[in-house]
């Protein structure tokens, strides 16, 4: 209930913030407007025409302004980085295919945070799995934070959030570690391991481990300019497997916003 009431004070504040700024701006258009179209009328009334064509020139780029304007204005809300109140400066993806029983699998997250504004409690997260099967709930293994209430699902994502045990102050900076298995009991999983820069981030670091029974024929990182399904690929590179380990590790610095940077595998 907390959880939805703040997040209902963080929607009313942008929707305020957004009417407010549009309020301002067509009051000062009525103003140009009204200054415009008073002076055209004198203009008119003392036979002074050579007035009206830069005046209605005037008047229409006014026009033009307040169209461009207002498209800016409603497709530009704060980010939803700005209104979470953090940004990410690292995240680290370790995903684990067991190497006793295949089926099941391990997800480890590790996301390191900075306070963009005081008062910040709460972490969101999501994920998407492409198995089918046993899915237990995430566990949060570093110290302080908790899991907050039950997850929900939304065009395909489930989202869950964590109580970071105090009030972060701006430039404060804290790790949050979280633990999840997964069971493939149908062997639906899609081998691959993605993530979706969805907030600014500085550093992301993506690695699978797999078993060696299960050691793949090829290996590519890809870059893809959207998270949809009509996403087209920014680059790819060939990957390596560690012999002795079994680990497939990318490290991104600086990816960027909206893109998705995936490690792909074929058996």
């Amino acid at each position: 209930m907390k959880l939805r009431f703040q997040n209902l004070l963080r929607k009313l504040r942008t929707i305020s913030s957004l009417a407010f700024n549009i309020l301002q701006f067509l009051a000062a258009l009525i103003a140009i407007i009204t200054t415009t179209a008073g002076a055209a009328f004198v203009a008119w009334l003392f036979h002074l025409q050579g007035w009206l064509v830069p005046l209605t020139t005037f008047l229409f780029g006014v026009f033009v302004t307040f169209l461009l304007v207002t498209i800016f204005l409603l497709r530009s809300s704060p980010p939803r980085w700005v209104l979470k109140g953090y940004k990410i400066i690292k995240t680290d993806c370790l995903y684990i295919i067991n190497q006793d029983d295949p089926k099941h699998h391990t997800y480890i997250v590790e996301v390191e945070i900075e306070a963009i504004k005081s008062g910040v409690n709460i972490y969101e997260s999501l994920y998407r799995w492409t198995g089918q099967g046993a899915e237990n709930d995430p566990k949060v293994l570093s110290p302080n934070h908790s899991l907050m209430g039950k997850m929900y699902k939304q065009n395909g994502w489930k989202y869950f959030y964590i109580h970071l045990g105090q009030e972060l102050k701006i430039g404060t900076r804290t790790t949050i570690k979280i633990r999840q298995e997964f069971y493939d009991a149908d062997n639906n999983f899609e081998p691959f391991l993605s993530k979706v820069i969805s907030l600014p981030m500085d550093h992301v670091i993506l690695h699978v481990v797999l078993p060696k029974a299960l050691f793949p024929t090829q290996i590519l990182f890809r870059e893809w300019d959207s998270a949809g399904p009509m996403a087209s690929i920014v680059r790819e590179i060939p990957g390596k497997i560690h012999a002795h380990s079994g680990e497939i590790r990318w490290e991104i610095f600086s990816p960027v916003f909206r893109h998705r940077y995936s490690i792909d595998w074929n058996y």
